[in-house]
């Protein structure tokens, strides 16, 4: 059987281990990379190892879940307080469900006074009415509260619009009121962390479909810019971070994306994911 050389490893908190030594690797101080994408450049084929295992890193998936749980708890808080006082748009949002979803003998067995009663004793109900939480943004929240506390504590969410900055024609563009977001431009970097001259983007998908094709686009667009940018200004300071949560982003498409860096670039560019920063 072909022998694994773990040496350039970057171990996670026990993310590796080879069982049939039953023997825990230890941890190696090789620079933070994502293990799927190492194992393909060096061309490793995991089916060769029955024993080999990969064990995800739940620090951050957990502090996610968690974040989304507190989210729900926080919504439920609003929607029975809303109930109490009548707020005016919850009855407003009953009155539209009525008549778009229920049945005319449903609308008679259900009246928006008893529906708003409901609410406040009836989780089910709630779950209807509440705020949806929007799942990508608390992703995002998440995310760069995972990156204050365990890697850069001066990361810092950056604007969307107005004095944000994007990537266009092999340059940096910062948007201003007179100076708007080139057609052709990516979107705009979602952190800055000064201390590092980094620049980052955040994503978390975690089902394939046409939107999320959509966003591995977006990142893919990045990528080729930030080549662009590097290669065009040598003596230019920044470095570039992708952090790729989610199940979405397989070992194949990391690798789609490493193999558009160009091995002098790989220090400066590089793909990484939250789930990768040990708390």
């Amino acid at each position: 059987m072909e022998k694994l050389d773990f040496r350039n490893l970057w171990f996670l908190k026990d993310i590796l281990f080879f069982s049939e030594g039953k023997e825990k690797l230890k941890e190696s101080l090789a620079p933070p990379q994502l293990i799927g994408p190492w194992l393909i450049q060096r061309r490793i084929n995991l089916s060769k190892f029955p024993s080999f295992k990969m064990i995800a890193c739940a620090g951050f998936q957990e502090f996610l879940q968690q974040k989304f749980q507190d989210s729900i708890r926080e919504n439920d808080k609003e929607v029975i307080a809303a109930a109490e006082r009548r707020d005016s748009d919850l009855l407003i949002r009953i009155e539209n469900f009525r008549r778009e979803k229920m049945l005319e003998e449903e609308r008679i067995a259900n009246t928006a006074e008893s529906i708003l009663e409901s609410i406040k004793t009836n989780t089910m109900i709630r779950a209807v009415f509440r705020k949806d939480t929007t799942r990508q943004t608390l992703h995002e929240k998440a995310q760069i509260e995972w990156i204050q506390k365990h890697q850069y504590a001066d990361a810092v969410k950056m604007s969307a619009g107005t004095n944000g900055t994007c990537l266009t024609k092999n340059n940096l563009h910062v948007i201003t009121k007179t100076n708007p977001r080139p057609s052709d431009a990516t979107k705009t970097f979602d952190v800055n962390v000064p201390s590092k001259k980094l620049f980052a983007v955040l994503k978390h998908t975690s089902v394939p479909g046409g939107a999320q094709d959509n966003q591995f686009a977006d990142v893919k667009h990045f990528v080729s810019e930030a080549v662009g940018y590097l290669t065009a200004h040598p003596a230019a300071e920044e470095l570039f971070a992708f952090y790729l949560d989610g199940a979405y982003y397989t070992p194949a498409k990391i690798n789609v994306l490493d193999q558009m860096i160009p091995e002098t670039l790989k220090k400066r560019i590089y793909i990484t994911n939250c789930a990768s920063i040990l708390p």
